[in-house]
């Protein structure tokens, strides 16, 4: 009797870790073509496990930037967001847990405050005139858009 399985993996001689023979698997059973030959099924593994090395080597390089040491879903999304080649892949790809890309808009951020040019005490709206004396200073404010 003849042992089945004890042949060299397909994966092995091609020296990829995707499984060719799923690969192959699910091609057949996509209906893509009426016969898939082996080659297009090595093709397709390669290609497949060189996106998933390079996503992975991107996802890992902001989890470090961010001093991290366990890569999260977070840490995928921003990474395809932040890559220009992975965001020309997958423009509008939603992965859950994901998050946006931290972004605050200018008219949310807080403008800083310049200081006055005359000496005049803010909180009571009175300036130091002479010895003793204070004198009321208008203030007016102007909002222009």
């Amino acid at each position: 009797m003849e042992q089945k399985g004890c042949g060299t993996k397909k994966s092995i001689k091609s020296g990829l870790t995707f499984p060719v023979t799923r690969v192959r698997k699910y091609l057949v059973r996509g209906r893509y073509a009426h016969t898939i030959q082996w080659s297009a099924a090595i093709c397709m593994a390669a290609v497949l496990e060189y996106l998933t090395a390079e996503l992975l080597e991107v996802a890992g390089d902001t989890t470090h930037d961010h001093k991290k040491k366990t890569i999260s879903p977070r840490y995928i999304q921003l990474a395809i967001q932040t890559d220009k080649e992975l965001g020309d892949l997958l423009p509008k790809v939603v992965i859950a847990q994901g998050g946006v890309l931290p972004k605050i808009h200018p008219e949310l951020r807080k403008k800083k405050k310049r200081p006055s040019q005359n000496a005049t005490n803010a909180s009571t709206g009175f300036e130091e005139s002479g010895p003793g004396k204070r004198s009321f200073i208008s203030i007016s404010i102007s909002i222009s858009k």
